[in-house]
This record gives structure tokens, C-alpha cells and sequence, in this order.
């Protein structure tokens, strides 16, 4: 949301984060970092490219950074399994980060068929560090589109969706 905003491009957006556990989704919603996080924040940041201090979308309040409002009213919370749970929108970016590399073979299939029904034609996924687009033949649903970043873009447009298993 921080990088969005310094592109211009929030007021656009609206942000899905997904977890299968609900204890993070709770965490993640109530929007409080330890104070102590900030310099670690601040480095990953600009390590990512943003531009300004991580302050201007951050207060504090007793002992805690606190993410503004305007940021928040574009983050929305869902439960969702990887697992079992078919698509439920359309996006044009999927970030999954470090959890392929915990599934089987054919679960990872499963997903990665998952996220092709669940972009947009123009859409990208994002990979982990320790993920490959190999998992689950992804190398059939979508081509590299900036290999050292592992981002990739859909192969083919994809019509049907995914269901969950009955």
C-alpha cells in the first residue's frame, strides 16, 4: 500500500490479503507494529525501492506503529485455503511468498492452476526466493517475465475456474 501510494496509484487499488490461519488475519487487520520494527521496516522498504520514510503512512501510539487510515481503507482480510478454496475474484497481481515449497507435487499443481484462474489475462504472479515456476507445471501456465525478481505473467488466458474439491 505504501509503494502504491507513492506512485500515485492507491486511490486505484484495493489490496486482498489472504491467510488459511485466522490468528494472523487478526494481527494483520488490527494494523500495530512493534516500535522496535522500524528500522528493520524502513531498510526492507527502501531495499524494495520506495522512496520516502516509512513514517509518513505510520503513527505511534503507545509503544506501537500504527499504519494510517488511508492505507487501511484499501486492505481488505479474507480466510482462504490454497487448499481447498476455489477463486473468488479476478486479480491483477498475486504475491504468494514461501508456500509452495511446504506442498506436495500435486497440491502445488492445484495452485498454481488456482492462480491462473484467478488473474487477470495481464496479470503477474509474484514467486518466493525459494520457490520455482516448475512447481506444479507452472512453466505451462505462465512465462517469466522478470526472471531474478521471479515474476511471471499468464501463458495463455484461462477461462474456467477453479472450483473447491467436493
Amino acid at each position: 500500500a505504501m509503494m502504491l501510494d507513492e506512485l500515485g496509484m492507491l486511490d486505484k487499488t484495493q489490496i486482498v490479503a489472504t491467510d488459511i490461519n485466522p490468528y494472523q488475519l487478526v494481527e494483520a487487520k488490527n494494523g500495530l507494529y512493534p516500535l522496535e520494527k522500524l528500522e528493520e521496516g524502513q531498510r526492507n522498504y527502501l531495499t524494495s525501492g520506495g522512496q520516502r520514510d516509512m513514517q509518513d503512512w505510520l503513527s505511534t501510539d503507545k509503544g506501537y506503529l500504527k499504519i494510517m487510515p488511508r492505507l487501511r481503507k484499501h486492505l481488505t482480510f479474507y480466510s482462504h485455503s490454497l487448499s481447498y478454496d476455489g477463486s473468488f475474484n479476478e486479480f491483477q497481481l498475486i504475491i504468494c511468498r514461501n508456500v509452495l515449497i511446504y506442498f506436495y507435487p500435486a497440491l502445488q499443481q492445484r495452485v498454481m492452476e488456482l492462480f491462473a484462474t484467478s488473474l487477470h489475462h495481464e496479470g503477474f504472479l509474484m514467486l518466493g526466493p525459494s520457490e520455482s515456476i516448475n512447481a506444479g507445471k507452472g512453466e505451462e501456465l505462465f512465462t517469466t517475465y522478470a526472471k531474478a525478481e521471479k515474476v511471471f505473467r499468464l501463458r495463455h488466458q484461462n477461462t474456467s475456474k477453479v472450483q473447491p474439491d467436493a
